[in-house]
């Protein structure tokens, strides 16, 4: 992510509370079959119910295995960050929300975009999706 997306990440987190995770790896990359070295990430992973003891944002890779203990059985928020709201954006938090059932056995799993500037039609289209849209607020 970039440092952009980091700070909005951030006020996500600020407006939201709890605990979010940072570039949680999922799914395997096949092609033609084979197992590449390639990985895929979701931007955040919220898991709601549980506090946070810090206002910080925890790294995935350092906190691996707290995050599948924490998750299983848990319902989560898929997030995904970019400036502006797109299709591209909102297809990576539907196939993320999947791949986080599929990888680490939350209960549900819930496909959020976080983005700076939203698009009226397609944030109809997120409504009837089922996928959060979460634009911060201005002063």
């Amino acid at each position: 992510m970039s440092r952009k997306q980091d700070r909005l990440l951030e006020e996500y987190k600020e407006a939201v509370h709890g605990v979010i995770f940072t570039q949680v790896s999922v799914g395997e990359c096949l092609r033609g079959g084979k197992v590449r070295g390639e990985h895929r990430f979701i931007d955040g992973v919220r898991l709601l119910g549980i506090r946070a003891l810090t206002d910080r944002l925890k790294k995935f890779g350092a906190n691996k295995d707290e995050f599948k203990k924490k998750a299983k059985d848990k319902k989560v928020e898929a997030i995904e960050v970019h400036e502006y709201l797109n299709r591209h954006v909102i297809g990576q938090a539907i196939v993320g929300k999947v791949m986080l059932e599929m990888d680490y056995g939350v209960y549900a799993a819930a496909p959020v975009v976080v983005c700076r500037v939203g698009d009226k039609a397609l944030e109809q289209v997120c409504a009837k999706l089922g996928v959060k849209v979460w634009i911060p607020k201005r002063a």
